[in-house]
């Protein structure tokens, strides 16, 4: 494994910068919306001049892009995680669900941007960073697909139904959970969202 070199001074305060930089542009984004939030409203909201603000990212549509490959980069890591873990299968399923609603209560500001301003955020990710996000995409797909085979093959899913019909249920069931957290908080949190989503998955909703 070859060692890091250790980050200049330098080198921490321009990270620090830059950090501190996608989190006032993501608090404006989440209260003004992506398409009515400027360089310049970011540059104020830093304290920075709007010419520091290009410097570390060249458009608005950069500071997004790097904002969603974080998140998509902290989903991989804790569903890597999770998969090399020694439990079961059906075990694993259940708390990668317990992730999302972890992932989800952290960055829900973020997630309101993005269900706000969907289409524009789909251009973006298509003109600037759509290859990085599919390959990131596949990293969080390949682990959860290889965890249901391996629950079918132990008999523990259904094996009359393919797997990636299987994970594509399992996803669906994630993403209405994550847009009802946004729309209706109180409803998210009136009951055990981990143990509801995996019931849903496990036995559907006949009585």
């Amino acid at each position: 494994m070859v060692k890091q070199k250790p980050k200049s001074r330098k080198e921490k305060e321009q990270e620090q910068r830059s950090n501190y930089i996608l989190t006032m542009a993501e608090e404006l984004f989440s209260e003004h919306g992506y398409e009515n939030t400027s360089m310049a409203m970011i540059a104020e909201k830093s304290e920075f001049s709007v010419g520091t603000v290009y410097n570390f990212f060249p458009s608005k549509s950069d500071i997004y892009s790097e904002l969603l490959m974080r998140k998509m980069i902290e989903m991989i890591d804790g569903v890597q995680e999770i998969t090399e873990r020694s439990t079961d299968s059906l075990e694993k399923l259940k708390m990668i669900f317990e992730f999302h609603v972890e992932m989800t209560k952290k960055n829900i500001q973020f997630f309101k941007i993005y269900y706000s301003d969907v289409d524009s955020f789909r251009c973006i990710a298509a003109s600037n960073i759509g290859k990085k996000v599919q390959n990131l995409h596949h990293k969080i797909v390949e682990p959860l697909e290889k965890i249901i085979c391996d629950a079918q093959k132990k008999g523990s899913l259904r094996s009359d139904i393919s797997a990636r019909k299987i994970l594509l249920t399992f996803r669906i069931i994630s993403k209405a959970y994550l847009q009802l957290a946004i729309i209706d908080p109180d409803e998210f949190n009136s009951g055990n969202p981990v143990v509801e989503m995996f019931d849903i998955f496990m036995n559907g909703m006949g009585k």
